[in-house]
């Protein structure tokens, strides 16, 4: 396979990070958003076809993924396997949104949004505009991010504190199934097993496991940092209410 399909950036475009078509993917993300906000009441109407196709979306992206990567010899351990935590989210994602679960949706939510945010904003990717791996990646990862913020507005799924603390609980059962079989297989998902060879803050971290206190500690930061719109919401309510209740009694 070559060109659009083939293993090697289209025409020699590689992927460029804040780029052109980077900073496009990220203001579309942006705009999409803001405009669901807005226009929510109107959604509500088709909130079931765009959530299945949403669903489907997903799960049509991750086979690609995998087809794209068999018809072009890339197949080993380390990139074949579907462990790191996007990839299951993927998964996770498109099945909890066409069968409709609150629950999961609600536990799915943080894991969502960690792999779409952090995908795409700092992409681990070579292949840039115009090639079929760019725009997998990026439908993918921002379906990831957008549709829990869709489930969200539109069918008013909201996290609670305790499924926070479930969610990360999950998390960290299925990090430690990951780093188990980076161990057994020699491979290295999730950076469990060894830091990557690229500079990241966590060559200031120790090596391992010592770094891994580190990842343990900023995910659950990152979960209350999602969950803090909740609480906002939530102190927001109180107060209207409270602001209502006074009004009456004049």
């Amino acid at each position: 396979m070559s060109g659009f399909f083939g293993p090697n950036p289209y025409n020699g475009v590689q992927f460029s990070f804040m780029g052109t078509s980077h900073v496009i993917v990220i203001l579309t993300i942006v705009v999409i958003s803001i405009l669901t906000y807005k226009y929510r009441e109107r959604l509500k109407r088709y909130k079931k076809w765009i959530r299945m196709m949403m669903g489907v979306t997903l799960l049509i992206l991750h086979i690609t993924k995998y087809v794209w990567l068999y018809f072009n010899g890339i197949h080993e351990l380390d990139n074949f396997l579907p462990l790191h935590l996007s990839s299951m989210t993927t998964m996770l994602m498109g099945i909890i949104l066409i069968i409709n679960h609150e629950g999961l949706c609600k536990i799915i939510y943080f894991w969502a949004m960690i792999a779409g945010l952090q995908a795409t904003f700092v992409p681990e990717l070579e292949h840039g505009f115009n090639h079929l791996r760019f725009y997998q990646f990026f439908i993918d990862h921002a379906l990831l991010f957008y549709a829990p913020f869709f489930m969200t507005v539109i069918y008013g799924y909201r996290p609670t504190y305790k499924t926070l603390w479930k969610s990360y609980f999950y998390l960290f059962l299925y990090a430690l199934f990951v780093m188990m079989m980076d161990f057994m297989l020699d491979v290295n998902y999730m950076i469990l097993k060894e830091k990557p060879s690229i500079p990241t803050p966590l060559d200031y971290m120790g090596d391992w496991p010592y770094y891994l206190i580190f990842l343990v500690i900023a995910e659950l930061a990152f979960f209350h940092l999602l969950y803090l719109p909740f609480v906002v919401n939530k102190k927001c309510d109180k107060v209207n209410y409270s602001l209502m209740e006074l009004y009456k009694l004049k």
